[in-house]
């Protein structure tokens, strides 16, 4: 039996599967095609519900939210410029009616045509309770639709470009190594491109003291737009003084890098101020013993004279 996933096209989809009652077979759908090419293929859905349910499939383009990577789907007739792809996509159906706890399959094509532009091209195959309308305004949450991402990369003359356009801890100084950083990637190219890489933390004498990934998921990047990926550093051992982090991320096909550093400082505030109140007590206690010894020796002195 086929193993049924929820979509996690957003975080919030989790609660939309159960009010409408549906599982999509796989969350993401990636293909290289030709120009004047056909791409065939299905997706399962599963009706989760307890009763009779009817689903309405629909096919819009998406862009980046330029932070997490949460695709902003568009209107209905509205086109994501360059990287447009709902306009390519037929569904078998315009609609399909699932008995509780049965799953069926929708044949879906994907035409390229002879003159596309070659780069990458997005959308997804959303689902839905209620009939497909037009809607007002610059885009659509997902409530109460659920689907998969479509990403087609158009085979071609593509550019895979992307850089660092910010990495940062989020303070200057911390009083011990709970350290998180923040890396932005822009991607300048024509095509989605997976960054990955580490983030290298070194001493003042350049002793690396922590390895850290970074995209472990191989999120993608979509053109035109930045994503955040953040990363933790967490020691529990003792750590004083400068540090600085380099995080080198690799890409593309093949394989190009982008790099930045940041720095920042460690001071255990609490920890030295311990230390120096122990130290000042040593001394005071050696201070005094040694007045008290010198003492002793000058009154020995004078009863022997």
């Amino acid at each position: 039996a086929p193993l049924f996933l929820v979509s996690p096209i957003l975080a919030q989809q989790s609660a939309d599967n159960k009010s409408i009652g549906i599982e999509v077979s796989s969350p993401l759908y990636e293909y290289t095609i030709k120009p004047g090419s056909v791409q065939q293929d299905i997706i399962k859905i599963k009706n989760v519900g307890s009763q009779v349910q009817t689903y309405f499939p629909q096919a819009l383009d998406f862009k980046s939210d330029n932070k997490s990577g949460t695709p902003v789907f568009l209107k209905e007739g509205e086109e994501n410029g360059t990287y447009s792809l709902a306009k390519w996509i037929l569904v078998s159906k315009d609609k399909i009616t699932i008995e509780p706890g049965k799953s069926e399959a929708l044949n879906f094509n994907i035409s390229v045509p002879e003159d596309a532009e070659p780069g990458g091209h997005y959308a997804g195959i959303l689902f839905s309770t209620e009939p497909v309308v037009p809607t007002e305004g610059t885009g659509i949450g997902l409530t109460s639709k659920v689907g998969s991402l479509v990403l087609v990369r158009v085979a071609g003359d593509a550019k895979e470009a992307a850089k660092i356009t910010d990495f940062s801890a989020d303070k200057d100084t911390y009083d011990k190594a709970e350290v998180k950083f923040s890396t932005t990637v822009e991607n300048t190219g024509n095509v989605h491109v997976q960054p990955k890489g580490v983030i290298e933390v070194k001493n003042v004498f350049g002793g690396t003291v922590a390895g850290l990934d970074v995209n472990q998921l191989a999120s993608n990047v979509l053109p035109g737009s930045s994503r955040i990926f953040d990363s933790s550093w967490k020691d529990p051992g003792f750590k004083l003084g400068y540090y600085t982090a380099t995080v080198t991320l690799s890409y593309g096909d093949p394989a190009q890098t982008t790099t930045s550093k940041t720095n920042f400082w460690i001071i255990p505030w609490m920890t030295l101020l311990i230390a120096l109140i122990v130290i000042a007590i040593v001394l005071a206690v050696l201070i005094f013993a040694i007045k008290r010894y010198n003492h002793w020796i000058v009154a020995k002195a004078q009863k022997q004279a």
